[in-house]
C-alpha cells in the first residue's frame, strides 16, 4: 500500500461567514484620482451561510464584479457615511502627497545605478592622475638624485 493511498487528504467547506464593515477614508495613494476608501476594522454585519447553497446562488448571479469605484462615487459614499467634505479632501491630498513622494523614491531608485557608475569611473580617473602625478613626481626625485649623484661625482673626480 502507497503513502498516497492510505492517507487520502481532502478538504470540506461547510459554510461561509459573510461580515459587512463600514467605509473609511483609506491611506492608499493607488486611486488615480479622489479620496481613497477603506474599510473600517469593526463589521457592522454578519451572517452564516451553507456553503453549497451560497456557491449555488452566487453562480445564478454570475462572475463577481472587481469594485473599481470612480472618485465621485468615493466621494459620494463617503459623504454617505458621514465624512465632512473637508475631511475627504485632505484625505485626497494626502494620497496626493504620498503618491509624489513615492514617485521621487523611485526616481531616485531608478537613477542610483547610473550614480554610483559615475562615482566609480570618477574614483578610476582620480586615481590614473593621482598614480600618474606619483611616477612623474619619482621620475622628478629619481632625476635630481641623479643630478646631485653626477654632481658629487664630478667634484670628487675633479678633486682626485
Amino acid at each position: 500500500m502507497s503513502c498516497s493511498t492510505r492517507y487520502r487528504r481532502r478538504v470540506i467547506f461547510d459554510k461561509v461567514q459573510i461580515r459587512e464593515f463600514p467605509l473609511w477614508i483609506g491611506d492608499n495613494p493607488a486611486v488615480a484620482a479622489g479620496p481613497p476608501i477603506s474599510l473600517a476594522w469593526n463589521p457592522i454585519s454578519e451572517e452564516c451561510h451553507n456553503f453549497d447553497l451560497y456557491e449555488a446562488e452566487k453562480l445564478r448571479h454570475g462572475p463577481s464584479r472587481v469594485l473599481l469605484w470612480p472618485a465621485f462615487h468615493r466621494h459620494c459614499k463617503l459623504r454617505q457615511a458621514g465624512f465632512t467634505r473637508e475631511t475627504i479632501q485632505k484625505a485626497t491630498e494626502q494620497a496626493i502627497l504620498i503618491k509624489k513622494q513615492r514617485d521621487e523614491t523611485m526616481d531616485r531608485v531608478m537613477a542610483e545605478p547610473i550614480a554610483e557608475a559615475f562615482e566609480t569611473f570618477s574614483r578610476h580617473v582620480r586615481s590614473a592622475f593621482n598614480r600618474k602625478g606619483r611616477e612623474e613626481e619619482r621620475s622628478i626625485l629619481l632625476w635630481a638624485a641623479g643630478k646631485t649623484a653626477q654632481t658629487a661625482a664630478g667634484t670628487t673626480s675633479k678633486a682626485a
